[in-house]
């Protein structure tokens, strides 16, 4: 006699003798030996959940979805391509061309974004780390539903990720396309090196090789660490997942992120050794490394100077110049969360209670000079858990009548009720997301104005020092004829047309101004007199403060040692 089994689960069963099939996102290995295969399969009944579900159909073929093969159909057809691994399209006789053209427009658009937001804009930054850990929740294997698929799609264009747009007609594979992953940061400091080498050739030249090199580097070790940090979310999910291996029906370990790829034959060997350098190198040396170099610079006092590097800290409260290893941090924490963890609403809740965490911590601590970035950054946290939540809310069955269902896989006519509830929860996820981005762009205009106007302010109290330096020259040159005060009155005031007034100032009048006690070098007035000078003409600029304190942190950036002799 035959025993009865219980359908496993993501299986659909016919009963009787005919074997169970995967369901609607679910995969199975068809080669094995209980299906016509060669394969021996001790877990030949065994379905795993594919990601995004979508991505396999199921039923008695164990097909794929479109544009996708095997397994766990994340490899891409041939004459296929794809965007956001969401998005599949037949290559036809321009692929090629096209497709080569999306991507060098990526790359730009990812070296945009690293010139533009990891550097100067702090808004935009704030916004790129948002959509970046939103990116990296959208891959949880929550069941997002399709609605979804092209925001998703959209934030995964500032996820940095090399197959974001895969060429025609081959696909890279899985295993190529870590290598890829992790030499970019190295294929970006060499352009970068290449360019500060032409630009430097042609403004300084060689005249001395050692200077040449130093000031190369000096150049390019800022937009190189600005890539690295915001590529550094892919750099973990790629060496997480090189160490992260599942076993499938055949009995074999496999990599959960590259299930072609089997685990510790010689291939894996060295794709684990490379990631544990890296691991070493990035993932830990960088947040470490920016929170040794911060902290550093402030036991020195030394913000001052333009380093190249001025973007790690500048932005923060001298208490917290050390936050940006925090942010660098959380990219690291959910991406642990999304390689290491298997079960789909454990990631979720093992998200919500991080993110939690760095609410609270944020809201504590308030590290942004900007009381207007302090805001973004709590606003746009509480979007990522709103987006977090809702993610859980879309794997189990909301409503009684779907319970134990697979929706939207087992049909309309049973799952219409739960279709139209997720499909409302995805709508709302779509108009906060987008009010959100909307946000970002508001603070983030208003930080670039912002900027600009601290620039001109720079601008204004480095022409005054410049011209006070001149005084001090003059003033040192001839003290019998004047004197530093008369001279800076004389510079800055002289458009009043107080010309007779100057004339009379500037020869001395009594013996408390005669010159036998005014030897040069002691003729001017203290320190003191001249910081209060010059924070006077800095706070007169024509221009509204960048942010509380603007003017302050201005004047602090110009009143160089040099400056004040």
């Amino acid at each position: 006699s035959l025993e009865c089994k219980r359908c496993p689960a993501g299986a659909q069963c016919e009963g009787g003798l005919r074997r169970p099939y995967p369901r609607y996102g679910y995969w199975g290995d068809v080669a094995c030996s209980q299906y016509g295969g060669d394969k021996v399969c001790p877990s030949w009944d065994h379905f795993v959940q594919c990601y995004p579900f979508e991505a396999c159909t199921g039923g008695p073929d164990f097909d794929c979805g479109r544009g996708r093969r095997g397994r766990m159909c994340m490899a891409i057809e041939e004459e296929y391509w794809n965007v956001g691994a969401m998005f599949f399209f037949e290559c036809g006789p321009n692929g090629a061309i096209g497709t080569t053209f999306a991507i060098f427009g990526t790359a730009v658009a990812w070296l945009g974004m690293n010139a533009i937001a990891s550097s100067n804009y702090d808004a935009l930054d704030i916004a790129l780390l948002f959509l970046q850990i939103t990116g990296m929740i959208s891959l949880f294997p929550l069941r997002w539903h399709t609605d979804l698929d092209l925001l998703n799609t959209i934030i995964g264009l500032v996820n940095f990720e090399v197959d974001f747009v895969s060429p025609c007609p081959s696909a890279f594979s899985q295993r190529n396309l870590f290598y890829l992953q992790l030499v970019l940061p190295v294929l970006f400091a060499a352009g970068y090196g290449l360019y500060f080498s032409l630009r430097n050739a042609y403004t300084v030249g060689f005249k001395d090789i050692r200077a040449f090199a130093r000031k190369v580097w000096y150049d390019m070790r800022g937009p190189v660490l600005a890539m690295v940090i915001v590529g550094y979310h892919q750099i973990c999910l790629k060496c997480f997942g090189a160490l992260k291996c599942r076993e499938f029906q055949d009995g074999k370990l496999y990599l959960k992120m590259a299930p072609e790829v089997e685990c510790w034959d010689s291939g894996h060997i060295l794709m684990a050794a490379i990631a544990v350098v890296y691991i070493v190198v990035i993932v830990l040396g960088v947040p470490i490394g920016v929170f040794v170099y911060t902290r550093t610079k402030r036991k020195n006092n030394d913000l001052v100077a333009d380093c190249g590097l001025n973007f790690l800290y500048e932005r923060y409260e001298v208490d917290y110049i050390w936050w940006h290893s925090v942010l660098i941090v959380r990219r690291m924490v959910v991406a642990l969360i999304l390689m290491l963890v298997d079960t789909p609403m454990i990631q979720g809740a093992a998200a919500c209670l991080a993110l939690a965490a760095f609410i609270v911590t944020h809201s504590l601590a308030q590290p942004f000079i900007s009381t207007a970035l302090d805001n973004l950054e709590l606003v746009t946290l509480l979007g990522i858990e709103v987006y977090a939540l809702s993610g859980l809310m879309f794997f189990p069955s909301l409503s009684h009548d779907t319970q134990g269902l697979l929706c939207p896989g087992d049909g309309e006519e049973v799952c219409r009720s739960e279709n139209a509830n997720k499909s409302r929860i995805a709508l709302g996820v779509n108009a906060a997301i987008v009010f959100l981005i909307v946000v970002c762009l508001q603070v983030t205009i208003a930080n670039v104005v912002a900027k600009e106007r601290e620039k001109k302010a720079i601008r204004h109290i480095r022409t005054f020092m410049s011209t006070s330096e001149q005084v001090q020259e003059q003033a040192s040159a001839n003290p019998k004829q004047y004197r530093l005060r008369d001279l800076i009155m004389k510079h800055h005031v002289g458009d009043q047309k107080t010309g007779s007034d100057s004339s009379k100032n500037s020869s001395p009048k009594n013996g408390t101004d005669s010159p036998k006690k005014h030897r040069p070098g002691l003729n001017l007035p203290s320190l003191k007199s001249l910081v209060s000078a010059v924070s006077n003409e800095a706070l007169n600029c024509d221009v509204e403060p960048a942010f509380e304190g603007a003017n302050d942190t201005a004047l602090e950036a110009t009143l160089q040692p040099h400056s004040l002799n």
